[in-house]
């Protein structure tokens, strides 16, 4: 029997070239949109993440195991190869103080209780030893937490902290938390979270600083009552997400 001869054809070399130009057009057009989403992606994790600890730490305060709850925020930094100061990234600790415990910082430290700022202390076990009595830097419980977040930036250059009571009444925030600007009201404090590019998010007042493409904004009120929000440069404005 013979062979039957097969007519195979392969691809010739323009055919090839071809192929190879409309793969790079649509790659470069792609990727852009995509290193896009990846960084908003990056961005709003982060936000999520955070507004996550402020939700666990309201909500053990609102269920009573804290009748007084901290969310205290640290920038991490090294120094550049020319001696200045950089911040590399952001730590978050969650700390409470059970409700029994409260009377005896009262009388302990009344020089600092009865101001909201100084009450609501950034250094971990206070001025006067153990202040805290759970702290997520220290104790491995679920109602505390401490983690760190890079690539992000913050409004904030220094430490900051916000501290919730059951009724409010021991409201209190110290560092660069926003309050009262052109976006949130003086019922309504804020933080706001962008991509970094070795700036801030913000300056003291909220003014967002120039060319962030990627800002999200977290607010609460001094019972809790937290929303997440995305920026939108267009229309100037956040939008709840």
């Amino acid at each position: 029997m013979r062979a039957l001869v097969k007519n195979i054809k392969g691809f010739t070399i323009f055919e090839v070239l071809i192929v190879l130009v409309l793969v790079g057009i649509i790659s470069g057009i792609a990727y852009p949109n995509f290193s896009q989403w990846r960084k908003d992606r990056e961005v709003k994790n982060a936000a999520e993440r955070i507004k996550g600890m402020f939700l666990n730490t309201t909500a053990q305060v609102q269920r009573g195991l804290y009748g007084f709850a901290q969310v205290y925020i640290s920038p991490n930094t090294e120094e550049d190869d020319v001696g200045e100061t950089e911040i590399t990234g952001f730590s978050f600790v969650s700390r409470g103080m059970k409700q029994k415990s409260i009377p005896q910082r009262k009388s302990d430290r009344a020089d600092i209780w009865n101001d909201s700022e100084t009450r609501c202390l950034m250094e971990s076990g206070g001025l006067a030893g153990d202040f805290w009595d759970d702290d997520g830097e220290v104790n491995d419980k679920p109602e505390v937490a401490a983690f760190t977040l890079e690539n992000i930036n913050l409004n904030i250059g220094n430490e900051a902290a916000v501290c919730f009571s059951k009724d409010g009444s021991l409201y209190g925030t110290t560092g660069g938390l926003i309050n009262d600007n052109a976006y949130f009201g003086s019922s309504v404090w804020a933080i706001y979270i962008c991509e970094d590019k070795n700036v801030s998010c913000a300056d003291e007042t909220g003014n967002i600083a120039d060319n962030i493409e990627f800002l999200y904004a977290l607010s609460w009120s001094r019972f809790g009552n937290l929303t997440l929000y995305k920026y939108n440069l267009g229309d100037d404005e956040f939008i709840a997400q």
